[in-house]
């Protein structure tokens, strides 16, 4: 096998086959250098029309990557995560940025949609975030990326002070910016996600994570390490000291896809999940839910198939029921499908009821044509994906 998905998150990593790769392809060191705006780098990458580009510049500023959430389409976001921004960049797919001194690698130069069809690009530092997930799968150890359920930002330091922050906490955020010349942040909360109790709440400031002040967006990649973390935050006006508890997310896309009446579904994904409202939460408890996660996903439907006929039926939906039996799980999906064998054209509707990320309960008849649409499963074995028929 040429290649074989090891981590999903951040970025994708994958095994590469090396007799695949030049012999003259040299593979480089990890930079561990503590990179500074104004600092010279190279940028390596790919142009639209796929040739290699290379440019000299140097970092024009150290900040968070911000992507605002999708208000219609629940799309995976890159949030708490420290970026570079280069002068004059180029426009490219992606690529890599690279110390000129040593050649070792800094970071990766990545494109993340931001809003309707607008990429931008990014220097995400390797060694921050990378590097760490990279050594846990060479040495064989389960990737934990643990999250806080909470989305941080920067805020200027004299509207932080003007907030009740202490004169000797700004003195440690102004140091921490003068290392890597930029202007004095602090970092606080102002997205979090329902049902999530990490012991933060919106608004707080953060000012220590293990004892270490906290200047700028990389250093809450401490909360990311572990399911506790000691953090010392300022909450109205008051300094309080928490052992913040993170959960645990998970690393891989989901190993179980069903396809049903052209219906794509599959485990729920975080970022889907992270997408849902309050009323969400409360309108699938009314209806006997419990385990939110655990709740069947519709991520899209297949052109021209019986669930695609349906009018006003669009993927980035939850089954609740199929023909008033409870769809609480993956498991529980099948069960009901195998109740379903056997149906012919002539046996009418299958009624669906489904839950929008804003908590909406809808009804909607699915007609099955298992001859031209049968139901089947695709799942992952360990090492290679396989297709089982369900009908």
């Amino acid at each position: 096998m040429a290649a074989r998905l090891l981590h999903f998150g951040l970025v994708a990593i994958i095994t590469v086959d090396s007799g695949l790769l030049p012999s003259s392809l040299p593979i480089p060191s990890i930079s561990t250098k503590n990179y500074k705006v104004g600092d010279a780098v190279d940028l390596f990458a790919l142009n639209y029309d796929h040739q290699l580009v290379q440019k000299s510049t140097e970092i024009s500023a150290i900040s968070p990557i911000e992507v605002p959430q999708e208000e219609e389409v629940p799309g995976w976001r890159v949030t708490n995560t420290e970026c570079y921004d280069l002068f004059d960049n180029l426009v490219t797919m992606g690529g890599v940025i690279v110390d000129p001194d040593d050649s070792t690698l800094v970071a990766f130069w990545m494109e993340i949609k931001h809003g309707d069809d607008h990429y931008d690009t990014f220097g995400v530092n390797f060694h921050f975030y990378i590097h760490p997930i990279v050594e846990m799968l060479k040495s064989g150890q389960d990737v934990e990326i643990w999250s806080s359920g909470c989305i941080f930002q920067q805020l200027h330091l004299a509207r932080a002070m003007d907030l009740g922050m202490l004169e000797h906490h700004a003195t440690r955020i102004t140091t921490v910016a003068r290392q890597i010349k930029t202007g004095p942040q602090a970092i606080w909360i102002v997205e979090k996600e329902h049902g999530h109790d990490s012991g933060l709440q919106l608004g707080d400031f953060i000012l220590e994570i293990e004892g270490a002040p906290v200047g700028r967006m990389a250093d809450i990649q401490l909360l990311s390490r572990a399911e506790y973390t000691k953090a010392l935050v300022l909450r109205d006006g008051k300094e309080i000291e928490l052992a913040v508890k993170s959960k645990r997310l998970p690393t891989e896309s989901s190993f179980t896809i069903i396809c049903w009446g052209g219906a794509m579904l599959q485990v729920t994904p975080t970022f889907a999940f992270v997408a849902t409202t309050v009323e969400f939460a409360r309108a699938a408890r009314k209806e006997g839910i419990e385990d939110l996660e655990s709740l069947v996903y519709l991520c899209c439907l297949l052109p021209g198939s019986p669930a695609n006929a349906i009018p006003n039926l669009s993927p980035y939906r939850w089954l609740l029921e199929v023909n008033k039996q409870k769809v609480s799980s993956m498991a529980g999906l099948l069960e009901v499908i195998s109740t379903l064998k056997g149906r012919t054209e002539d046996d009418g509707y299958v009624q669906v009821k489904l839950i929008s990320k804003e908590g909406i309960v809808s009804s909607v008849g699915l007609k099955l044509h298992l001859r031209f649409w049968p139901c089947w499963k695709l799942e992952w074995n360990t090492t290679k994906w396989v297709r089982v028929e369900l009908e």
